[in-house]
């Protein structure tokens, strides 16, 4: 049984209606339903049990109706759910005070239950039931289970399952043989219990009709006018009761290893069955995680083209000790480039002064103008100061790509080892699954 959605109106705390939708759950076989303590998560359970059994865990199956229901409002449970191929839908509408239509005062109306069958598309197809003892009836006949029963396996409340636990061992006999229905073991096993009860009572009866005749024989003999045939006719009669009463004996042992085999058989079928069940449930487990897998493949895919981006991004790492190097150049030569500049303006000071003397004094012409060739040279590496500063420039952008590359390096990194976590869990994944089904499949031929 699967549920599909549920509404209920004016149940419990829920004034007004509520509804869950499961099947916006997909495939997913677990989840969660939580909130802060008496907001209501155990009393949904309660209204599903009431739903299938019109009854609940707590026995408060008569005070269900809400107190905060507002007047003129229907209280109702409105439940869907999937069985096997088939989905269905049970409604339970409580009774409640109404308006007359008539008149003043109000109405009390009576409990309205149904049992529908769904059409493929999710409309309501044929109503199977529409009295409570014929929707309950039949409700147990197609889940297998009585409400004790489902609230024991399919739904155990809050500390019932220590309950499942310790009880007696018939009480889980009877529920294991609803659960893997091993009425076929049982019907043998009762068959050959009477032919053994028949068996018992013939054997007695060929006992008591020997001792018959041991009597009848003992009078025989004390009598005088019996002839010796006679008495030879009486112990071929005892022989072919003893050998008759050895024949039914030996039917009966017979019976008795057929017994002893099928309950052998019955308790291997069952033990079986039990472990088919767990394989089954595991396999349904590992659908669920490839399914999820599989969603998760285009995020992986993703982290994949991430990877040879930041791959990619890695290479430039390759000329950070060229950088280096053209930094370290740069320094000096930004060291030799003031050095110049202090030179250069000295010799405009000094340029500037033989110029005074020089129109004082025209003998020092030759020395200014050697000094005029040097003012190139010393402006080529006023020239080069600018360039170094360029290059310096450059580095600085290159350290803070290089800083930026180093933060994508260490995300490249965590993305790599998740992905091989990923698929090393994919791998083993797919190879338990496939082992599962092997051995489904062995075990169903």
């Amino acid at each position: 049984m699967r549920p599909l959605y549920l509404e209920l109106c004016g149940i419990g705390p829920f004034a007004g209606t509520q509804c869950i939708d499961f099947a916006s759950l997909d495939d997913r076989a677990l989840f969660l339903i939580h909130g802060p303590t008496g907001q209501g998560k155990s009393f949904i359970f309660d209204v599903l049990c009431y739903a299938l059994y019109a009854d609940t865990p707590a026995g408060r199956e008569d005070n269900l109706k809400s107190d905060y229901l507002s007047d003129g409002v229907e209280p109702y449970i409105d439940f869907k759910f999937s069985l096997g191929r088939d989905s269905y839908r049970v409604r339970r509408a409580l009774p409640y005070n109404r308006p007359r239509k008539r008149g003043e005062g109000v109405t009390t109306t009576t409990e309205v239950q149904s049992l529908s069958i769904l059409n493929p598309d999710g409309s309501e197809g044929e109503i199977l039931a529409d009295k409570k003892s014929e929707v309950n009836n039949l409700l147990k006949d197609l889940i297998g289970l009585d409400s004790r029963q489902f609230r024991q396996v399919v739904m155990i409340p809050q500390g019932d399952f220590r309950k499942l636990l310790l009880a007696d061992s018939g009480e889980r006999e009877s529920l294991l043989e609803r659960l893997f229905d091993t009425s076929f073991y049982l019907d043998v096993q009762d068959r050959i219990k009477e032919m053994e009860d028949e068996s018992n009572l013939e054997e007695k009866s060929s006992a008591d009709q020997i001792e018959r005749l041991k009597g009848s024989l003992v009078d025989l003999w004390q009598a005088e006018d019996l002839s010796p045939s006679f008495y030879e006719e009486g112990a071929l009669l005892i022989g072919d009761a003893e050998n008759e009463l050895k024949e039914k004996k030996a039917l009966l042992s017979a019976a008795d290893r057929a017994a002893s085999r099928a309950r052998d058989k019955a308790a291997a079928e069952l033990a079986k069955a039990g472990e088919l069940n767990k394989h089954h449930l595991r396999l349904e487990e590992l659908k669920g995680l490839k399914r999820e897998l599989e969603l998760s493949e285009p995020i992986m895919l993703k982290l994949a083209e991430k990877l040879k981006r930041d791959s990619r991004a890695l290479a430039i790492k390759d000329s950070f000790q060229e950088l280096s190097s053209a930094r370290n150049n740069a320094e000096s030569a930004e060291d030799e480039l003031k050095e110049a500049n202090h030179r250069l303006e000295a010799l405009l000071e000094q340029k500037k002064s033989l110029e005074l003397r020089l129109q004082q004094a025209p003998g020092e012409k030759a020395h200014l103008e050697i000094l005029s060739r040097r003012i190139p040279l010393y402006s080529g590496f006023r020239n080069d100061f600018h360039r170094r500063l360029s290059i310096q420039k450059k580095i600085d952008e290159t350290q803070a790509l290089l800083a930026a590359l180093d933060v994508s390096r260490v995300k490249w990194q965590e993305n790599k080892d998740t992905l091989s976590r990923r698929e090393e869990e994919i791998a083993c994944s797919l190879l338990e699954l496939e082992a599962l089904g092997s051995r489904e499949t062995r075990a169903q031929l």
